[in-house]
């Protein structure tokens, strides 16, 4: 083989390493916007119900339970929301750090109108069943 025709090789095994680490950086961007807009469905999903009331009332174990504002709030999201999530997810809806909605969190599970699950070290919130 002649040396030309090595170094022609060489050059393209060099333009497709190039192409790669493009292609790699590209799907890195990718995935930052895939993140980005699942916050943003998070928050919309949440925007879209009114989150303006003071007190509510759940039936637990048929009895009813009066919820502070402050838990309301992480209540009436993680309904907004549905299913399981996260305390990140229930913070930027609600403005708070995700200390204080996973401290609010609790709050709700302890009283028993939520539970939570953990999953490696993920937790997951959602509601009790009736």
């Amino acid at each position: 083989m002649a040396m030309w025709e090595l170094n022609n090789i060489k050059g393209r095994i060099g333009n497709l390493d190039n192409k790669l680490i493009t292609n790699n950086e590209k799907i890195d961007k990718l995935t930052q916007i895939v993140e980005n807009l699942e916050k943003e469905m998070y928050i919309l999903k949440a925007d879209c119900q009114s989150l303006t009331k003071d007190r509510v009332v759940h039936t637990v174990a048929e009895k009813e339970i009066e919820l502070p504002a402050h838990l309301y709030t992480t209540y009436i999201t993680l309904i907004n929301l549905g299913g399981r999530v996260q305390a990140e997810h229930i913070s930027a809806v609600t403005k708070k750090a995700r200390a204080i909605e996973s401290t609010y969190l609790n709050q709700l599970v302890v009283i028993g109108v939520m539970k939570k699950e953990r999953v490696g070290r993920k937790v997951f919130y959602m509601l009790q069943e009736k």
